[in-house]
Order: C-alpha cells, then sequence, then structure tokens
C-alpha cells in the first residue's frame, strides 16, 4: 500500500490489494460533495464506470467507499501533524479560535457590550435510520459534536411540567407530527392557549417549548437531527446530535455549557424561544456561571406577544446592532443538502459527511466575512442618515418629545403589560356563578313555557327555517326541562357554597353587575383570542405560500378562501363583544384585521379595564417612528462593532500568515515533506485572506467610515502560536484618494516617519516572500521526480 501511495494510488484492502482508487479520482470526489452535499458515492461511482465503459455493480461502491476512508483518514492525520507543528494542539483550539471577528481580541480596543452574539436552534434533516450499520462500531472523533455523555448530564437538570387539566393532551409520535418541534412551517396556534391568562403567552406558540416528554420520534430513527450554535458571521461555534426525540432542552444546555467554559466573557444568544429558554439555562446547574443574555430572533421575534418583544428582540436590546440572529436557517439551508445521504449511512459515516461539511462550511464564511461587514457597514450608515427625518416626524406628532422618551415610551408599555396578570381564582368562581344563574334563569323560563302551553292544549311552535333542510330537530319536553332545571339548581348551588354566599345573587344586587361586567370583558377577550389564533393561521399560510411546490400552494389558497369566511364570522363575534364591554373597544373591519402583520398588534386591544388610548407610545404612527427610531440606534452600536471586527480581522491574518511562515522555516530541514504541505496551505491561505483584505480595504474608503487603520497586537500572546515576534503593521493595499470625502484621522510628523518605515519593511517583507515560494515551488519538483523514480 505504501508503494501504491507513492504512485497516488489507494487501495481499498489493507493487506492484498486488488482494487485501487487514483488519489487524484478522490480528492475530486471530495471537492464535488463540499460543494454539492447531496451527491452520493453511488451516482459518482457510476459516472466513472459510464466513463471507462465499465458495468456497474454495487461492489464497486462498496469497494469506493473504503478507498475513500482511507483517503480522508490519511487527511485528517496530516492536518493533525500540521496542528502540531502550528502548536494548535488543545482539543477546544478550534472553538476557542472560530471566528477572527468574535474571539480575536485586540490590545487597545473599545469594549463591547457583548463579546459576541450567537444564534442557537436545532434542525431535524440530518436524520439517521436505527437500524442502518448497526454491525459497525466505529466511532468519528470530531472537534465540532459534543459527545452524547456530555450531553445526558443536563438529562435531569429541566423538571417534567405538571400537566394543565384544562387543556386536552395531543397524541404524539402518530404520522404527520413526527415530534412536537417549533419550525417555521408549524400552526404555532397548535397549542391551546389559556384562557385565563390576560396576556397570551408567547412561549405557547413554539412547540419547542412543549414538555420534553411531548418531544418524541418514530422508533425507525436513532439521529433525528443536529442542534448547532453559529456566530453573527456564520461560523460554526459547535454542534449536538438529537437522539431519538425532538428539541430537548439538553442539547442547548450542553452547547451552552461548552461555549461558556471555553469561551469566557458576557456574550449574546439568539433562539426561538430564548425568552423561556433563559428561566431553563438559570434554573439548571449551568445558572451560577452564566452572565449572559438570551433573545429572540428578528423574524420569529414578531411571533412572540409584545410582552415578551419589549424585552428579548433584538431591536430593543442594547448591543444587539443590525444582527437579526437568524444564522442557524442559513446553516440549515446548506445542510439539509446532506440528509439525502446520511438516512442510511452508518454513525461513523454520517459524522464523517456533517464534519466534512462543517469544515467547508467555515472555509466559505471565512472567505465571505469581509463582504459580510463591507454589506452591514454601508447598512448601518444608510439607517443612521434616517435620524433626522425620524426626529421631524415625531416632533411634527409629539411637539413636547424630548431625547430619551421612546426609552421612557417603551418602559412605561413594558410596564402596563406586565401588569396585566392572571385572574383571581375567586373572581373566576363569580363569574362561573353568574353564567350559571343565566342558564338556571334561561331554563326555568323555557319549564315555565312549555307547562303553560301543555297545560292549555296548545301545538308546539313551527320549527325553524333552518331546521326544514330535513335534518332531525329535537325539541326539549316539558319533563327534560324540568331535569336541567333542577340539574343546574345543583351547580348554582354548589358556587353559592364554594362561595360562601349568605343568599343568591338577584340581577338587581351590586355584586351580580360588577361580575356581569367582568364576563363581559371575558367574553371579548375570547373573542380575541379566536381572532387572534385564525389571522395567524393565515399569516403562516401565507408565509408557505413562497417556499412550497404548486400543487401544496394551490390547496394553500383554496384553505386560505375557506379560512377568510371564517375569520369573518369569527370577526362578527368580536365586534359583538367589543360593543357590550363597558368602555367600549374598538371594532374592526374585515380589511383591517387582514392588515395585521404582527401579533402585538393584538396585544394592545386585549385589556378593557385600563383606557391606553391617550398614551403616545399606544398610537401606530408613533410606534412605527419608535421602531426606526431604535434601529437607528442598533446602527449605531453596528458600526461601532464592525470597527472592532475589522481590527481583530486585519490582526488575525497578519499573525495567522506569520505563525504558517514560521513553522514553515523550523522544519525546513528536519521534515521538508511537512514543510512543503503548510507552504501550500500558506499559498491557498493567502489567497483567502487577499480576498478578505480587499472588502475590507473597500469599507476604508466608504465615506463616513471611522475605525481606525492601525492593527495593533493580540489581546493573548499565545493566540495564534508559535508567534514570538510581533510584524510592524502594514499600510493598506488600497489607500484612501485625495477625492474621498472620508474623514482622516489626525496624525503627527512621528505617525509619518513610522508609516514611510513600514513600506519600506513591508516591501523587503514581500520580496523575501516570493524567493521563499520559489524555493520552495523547487523543492516539491525535486519530491515529485523522487517519488515517481
Amino acid at each position: 500500500n505504501v508503494t501504491l501511495v507513492h504512485h497516488g494510488l489507494i487501495s481499498s484492502s489493507p493487506e492484498i490489494p486488488t482494487w485501487t482508487v487514483s488519489i487524484h479520482t478522490l480528492d475530486i470526489f471530495r471537492r464535488l460533495r463540499q460543494q454539492v452535499p447531496s451527491f452520493g458515492i453511488q451516482p459518482f461511482v457510476k459516472f466513472l464506470c459510464d466513463l471507462h465503459s465499465i458495468r456497474f455493480d454495487n461492489y464497486l461502491s462498496q469497494q469506493f467507499t473504503s478507498a475513500f476512508d482511507v483517503y480522508l483518514a490519511i487527511r485528517r492525520n496530516l492536518q493533525k501533524r500540521v496542528n502540531e507543528s502550528l502548536n494548535r494542539t488543545d482539543p477546544h483550539w478550534r472553538l476557542k479560535h472560530s471566528c477572527p471577528c468574535c474571539l480575536y481580541e485586540v490590545k487597545g480596543e473599545e469594549p463591547l457590550t457583548h463579546k459576541c452574539v450567537i444564534s442557537i436552534d436545532g434542525g431535524n434533516s440530518c436524520k439517521r435510520f436505527a437500524n442502518a450499520g448497526r454491525a459497525s462500531t466505529a466511532k468519528f472523533e470530531s472537534d465540532y459534536i459534543v459527545a452524547r455523555d456530555e450531553v445526558d448530564q443536563f438529562k435531569m437538570h429541566v423538571k417534567k411540567r405538571q400537566p394543565n387539566p384544562k387543556k386536552k393532551a395531543k397524541k404524539t409520535g402518530e404520522a404527520g407530527e413526527e415530534w412536537v418541534i417549533k419550525n417555521i412551517q408549524a400552526d404555532p396556534t397548535d397549542a391551546a392557549i389559556d384562557v385565563d391568562n390576560i396576556v397570551t403567552r408567547c412561549v405557547e406558540r413554539w412547540k419547542a417549548n412543549a414538555d420534553d416528554s411531548k418531544k418524541v420520534m418514530f422508533n425507525c430513527f436513532d439521529e433525528s437531527g443536529i442542534f448547532i450554535a453559529v456566530c453573527r458571521h456564520g461560523f460554526l461555534f459547535s454542534a449536538a446530535d438529537m437522539v431519538a426525540s425532538g428539541e430537548l432542552a439538553k442539547y442547548g444546555l450542553a452547547i451552552l455549557a461548552r461555549i461558556e467554559e471555553q469561551i469566557p466573557g458576557i456574550k449574546l444568544y439568539g433562539y426561538d424561544i430564548g425568552c423561556a429558554f433563559q428561566k431553563t439555562v438559570m434554573n439548571s446547574s449551568l445558572g451560577p456561571r452564566f452572565k449572559s443574555m438570551m433573545v429572540v430572533p428578528s423574524m420569529h421575534g414578531y411571533a412572540h406577544n409584545r410582552a415578551c418583544q419589549v424585552k428579548h428582540h433584538p431591536n430593543y436590546t442594547t448591543g444587539a446592532g443590525l444582527e437579526d440572529l437568524e444564522s442557524c436557517e442559513r446553516f440549515f439551508s446548506s445542510s439539509n443538502g446532506c440528509a439525502r445521504i446520511t438516512r442510511h449511512a452508518t454513525a461513523f459515516h454520517r459524522h464523517q459527511i456533517l464534519d466534512s461539511h462543517f469544515r467547508h462550511w467555515d472555509s466559505l464564511k471565512f472567505s465571505a466575512v469581509g463582504r459580510f461587514i463591507k454589506n452591514n457597514y454601508t447598512q448601518a450608515l444608510s439607517t443612521i442618515a434616517t435620524l433626522p427625518s425620524i426626529i421631524q416626524q415625531i416632533e411634527s406628532r409629539e411637539p413636547g418629545w424630548k431625547e430619551g422618551d421612546f426609552e421612557k415610551w417603551l418602559a412605561e408599555e413594558d410596564e402596563y403589560l406586565q401588569g396585566l396578570r392572571q385572574e383571581p381564582e375567586d373572581e373566576k368562581l363569580r363569574m362561573e356563578y353568574v353564567e350559571a344563574l343565566d342558564r338556571l334563569s334561561k331554563a326555568r323560563e323555557d319549564f315555565d313555557e312549555a307547562a303553560e302551553r301543555l297545560r292549555k292544549g296548545e301545538p308546539d311552535p313551527e320549527p325553524p327555517a333552518a331546521s326544514r333542510t330535513g335534518k332531525r330537530v329535537v325539541r326539549p319536553t316539558a319533563r327534560s326541562l324540568a331535569s336541567a332545571t333542577e340539574t343546574l339548581s345543583e351547580v348554582v348551588e354548589s358556587y353559592e357554597a364554594c362561595l360562601n354566599l349568605p343568599r343568591r345573587w338577584l340581577p338587581t344586587d351590586t355584586e351580580y353587575k360588577e361580575t356581569k361586567k367582568k364576563l363581559g370583558e371575558r367574553k371579548y377577550r375570547l373573542a380575541l383570542d379566536h381572532l387572534e389564533r385564525l389571522v395567524v393561521q393565515r399569516l403562516f399560510e401565507l408565509q408557505k405560500t413562497h417556499v412550497q411546490g404548486y400543487k401544496m400552494r394551490t390547496h394553500i389558497a383554496k384553505h386560505l378562501k375557506s379560512r377568510s369566511e371564517t375569520i369573518r364570522n369569527a370577526l362578527k363575534k368580536y365586534n359583538i363583544a367589543a360593543k357590550q364591554v363597558q368602555p367600549r373597544r374598538p371594532t374592526l373591519d374585515f380589511q383591517t384585521v387582514l392588515k395585521y402583520s404582527f401579533l402585538a398588534e393584538f396585544d394592545l386591544l386585549r385589556d378593557a379595564r385600563q383606557n391606553i388610548s391617550t398614551k403616545p407610545w399606544a398610537d401606530p404612527v408613533n410606534r412605527v417612528i419608535a421602531d426606526s427610531y431604535f434601529k437607528v440606534r442598533r446602527a449605531e452600536e453596528e458600526i461601532l462593532r464592525l470597527n472592532v471586527e475589522m481590527r481583530r480581522l486585519r490582526v488575525w491574518m497578519r499573525d495567522d500568515e506569520k505563525s504558517y511562515e514560521d513553522a514553515i522555516k523550523n522544519l525546513a530541514e528536519s521534515q521538508p515533506f511537512l514543510s512543503a504541505e503548510l507552504n501550500d496551505l500558506l499559498r491557498r491561505l493567502k489567497m483567502s485572506h487577499r480576498i478578505v483584505s480587499d472588502s475590507l480595504d473597500q469599507v476604508e474608503r466608504i465615506p463616513g467610515y471611522t475605525g481606525s487603520w492601525w492593527y495593533g497586537e493580540a489581546h493573548t500572546a499565545e493566540a495564534c502560536e508559535p508567534i514570538t515576534t510581533v510584524v510592524t503593521p502594514p499600510i493598506p493595499s488600497n489607500p484612501i484618494s485625495d477625492s474621498s470625502p472620508t474623514v482622516v484621522p489626525s496624525s503627527t510628523p512621528e505617525d509619518a516617519t513610522m508609516s514611510e518605515g513600514i513600506a519600506s519593511e513591508e516591501i523587503e517583507r514581500m520580496e523575501e516572500e516570493v524567493e521563499e515560494e520559489e524555493r520552495m515551488e523547487q523543492l516539491v519538483r525535486c519530491i515529485s521526480n523522487l517519488a515517481v523514480d
């Protein structure tokens, strides 16, 4: 086999090779799979057979798989030796340096509110059948994936919830509902809403917040997906397998525990149910050392109620910048391609496929990080430019407005929403008692009327027109009405015993009138809840029409037509209840309801005890202006973070190249082959760095750029070992033109002299690099000739 490798071939057999594949062919397949994750081995082998006019057989795919595993093992071993030469042997080195912009701190940089911004979420695409590859016991070690044992440490950290007797339990694990897990296509109103809570709890709209006992999985699957943590630039920090279950809390806790342990500092996490998961984290063993903050992503945040948005939406969170915290959704749009080849793979091959995809994803994200910074910088400057018009609009509407009023309005709204509490049990009993009294009064009237007709011998009245359709109409008899009256009397007496009432209430009593008023308010809230659920379903179905196929879109369109009639009926009931409540609530028309894009617009209609129509923060136009104002504040934070990230990225690229150059010099004589490999990696690294540097240079030429042009030094000396000296920072490759209106920081004569020295040193350094590259290319050619001989 060693001889075959020297000739560029790899065998599928360790001892007696009878079938080989060229390393070039294996490398082509590896690169093809990186670009198309769903590309499997069998179609590639069929392509080779067709190319060489050979009949395809399944054993050829098996032989190719074995050879490909050997090839990847060689590459992993080579990467291990490269890491050792670079002094990157820490098992968590990759995690600690996953994102240079987030983690590579520089001395003297501006302090940030949050060290880094991270999104966490679970995806259910990369499943694997439990009966696939059971004979294989091989395990794949990846520094991306958290081991199952580490995840199971948090298995008992979440207490099982007590079931609510008022809610009907749903069956799980049936066809059509693989597990109870949230996703954008799920109906957020599947979970019954607690009508006793005046403000609908947003967590009930997300199936991920269901009890862990309900997050079951089909028995045919072992791994049911992956739970990931991704930074705002798209770099993958860590991942964990979801095993035979839905999105359990232990996966998120294990991911957070690893990140918090290896990356100290205050961080900002985004999770679809971050408002509820923060409490889960604080109640676990991770709570005492968890100082970070959790919010809900921007897109998912508008499906939470207003009380949650005020506290957990990124637009109102200091330090969030313009980040939407939806990086996980973008990652899953790429990793979903691996699902086709992981379903029937062994556990070893599934992890091998995912690890390869993770590394390729990170390499793509690094090449695009410069473009990310450029686009965000441009967007932030455009947003900040709208501040004068925002101030002009609010001053024309609120003459007494002053700086800081928007923050006060938000605090007042939060205080108002937090004041809406669950109805007291005694108050609920009183309302149910009044309802029972009304039903008893109506039953007695019906019984007296039926008894009077029976005494006079009069016939029963004609049935209503709706009953002449052929359907059977059951008319209550005097006997059944007497039985119903007796039953209702017992119910009323039981309520009177619970409330310890000395006598039965009469319609003229003050207690009866006050409770009757509260009962009307309760009916109003129930009608509003029902209308809201229907509108939410319509919004989510409209969203699905943009991502589904033609047949599904047609089906959804027909369903929306019938849903519109249901909304009209619910709207009629709401308007009736709104007119009966005191003070009267605003009525709605069909077109107004269909324009409600966010659930927060329903929350302001929910309380009938206070009149908030005079509050400035309740005015719809003022709310839009306030949101624009907060977005400008987040844009200012974005500029500050981008300036820091650009500096970190420049220093990282300089130090990373220096670490490779030092390793190449140290190994040139003792290990020339490894030195040649490092030189090839450095060449590719410089190509990627050049792409990023070009984007950063374009940012520095943007009018309004406020960052620094001096790189500085890394905050920790061991960040990119084996660096022993700090290279003097070079001048950017594309200097600012004299015609550019960009504001240039003031400089001194000493700075000018320093710049000339830096430029001359940089030219000498570049010339040395060219000579070194030519020398190494000659060495590689000599090694290739020796291998062929």
